[in-house]
């Protein structure tokens, strides 16, 4: 990365924060339970760990339909097909909502009286509902528990290979962060390609960056645009030990910026762009759009510390991407003839700023 970024991007220590949150969770996850952190995270950077992973979870020794894990939870057994003996399999029985602990003594050809009691399965569903109603944090706590729980019925005691699959299964189901993209159909385009109204676009685009992001942290001799103090101030807030909570005020900061950051948007969606820099505007437009949809989900997930650690991953690579994109914005320009003066405000940007 060039030298002229750094002064833009988080410091070493805010890349730290994120580190030690992550392996605060390892310790959580690992420690917690199974008090052997350091080899649970060796195993999983490893690939034949992973693949033992997928092994496992696919494991289904009796070849009934139903993996060795799944069969603890039921109370099966792992090594029969059909626990009760009845002549269908326990995956079978599963999946038509009868009991594979009581055996059908039904007719051939009737209806099978080794039904699960319909409150039974209502109950089911609620749980299922009410799981699916958690947050994050709750998922990801509840799965690690569970497949704790079936491993070890199904092992009756858990190797080093057992803590890798539970922890590297649960970790696998984090939440996938999804930001808001635009599409240049979203774009104001025009078929120009002229000196002059590439020149004026560059001037235009550069007075909503200059006025609407630039000008507030200029005047303070600050380059902050991102909202770094308040993550910062969030991460703080979570990990201290009064435990309670991020503080309204610190919201409220994020929020505003939040709120420039959608002006910001908005504006530049409305500037004219023509074809032959269409596909650079684009991405300076996903790229603060996607700092902007990241830190509304960031204040939306500040009591959902596993989402949050995601998010704050996802902020790290936006924030560095940012200022890359409006490079090469300034290098399009270049390539069609476009110089800019003193009085311009694509010179302030362009020549001031990025060099």
């Amino acid at each position: 990365m060039s030298n002229k970024y750094k002064k833009y991007l988080p410091s070493k220590k805010f890349s730290l924060i994120i580190l030690s949150i992550i392996i605060a969770l390892g310790i959580v996850f690992g420690f917690s339970f199974f008090g052997r952190p350091k080899t649970v995270a060796v195993k999983l950077t490893d690939d034949q760990a992973r693949a033992k992973i997928q092994e496992f979870m696919v494991l289904d020794s009796d070849h009934d339909g139903l993996p060795d894990w799944e069969e603890a939870l039921w109370k099966t057994d792992p090594k029969k097909a059909d626990t009760d003996s009845d002549g269908t399999s326990d995956g079978d029985e599963i999946n038509a909502n009868r009991d594979p602990l009581k055996p059908n003594t039904a007719p051939k050809g009737q209806e099978p009286n080794d039904k699960i009691d319909q409150k039974i399965i209502a109950d089911n569903k609620k749980v299922e509902d009410d799981f699916a109603a958690l947050s994050s944090t709750d998922k990801i706590g509840r799965t690690l528990f569970s497949q704790y729980l079936a491993v070890k019925k199904v092992n009756g005691s858990l190797s080093n290979d057992d803590i890798a699959v539970i922890v590297g299964n649960t970790l696998a189901e984090l939440p996938q962060v999804t930001l808001k993209q635009y599409s240049l159909t979203d774009l104001t385009v025009f078929p120009s390609g002229t000196t002059a109204s590439v020149k004026k676009y560059g001037n235009d685009v550069s007075e909503v960056l200059m006025k609407d992001l630039f000008a507030k942290q200029l005047a303070v001799q600050s380059y902050d645009f991102y909202a770094q103090a308040q993550i910062n101030d969030i991460v703080n807030q979570l990990q201290s030990e009064d435990n309670s909570g991020v503080a309204t005020s610190t919201l409220t900061e994020l929020q505003s910026v939040i709120d420039e950051y959608d002006i910001l948007v908005k504006a530049l969606l409305k500037v004219p762009v023509p074809t032959v820099v269409m596909n650079e505007h684009l991405a300076l437009v996903n790229s603060i759009e996607s700092i902007h949809s990241n830190l509304s989900q960031i204040k939306a997930s500040v009591n959902d510390i596993v989402l949050f650690t995601s998010l704050l991953s996802v902020y790290s690579d936006n924030i560095s991407n940012f200022w890359p994109i409006i490079d090469n914005l300034g290098t399009a320009l270049k390539n069609n003839q476009v110089t800019f003066t003193s009085g311009d405000y694509g010179n302030q940007l362009f020549n001031g700023i990025l060099n």
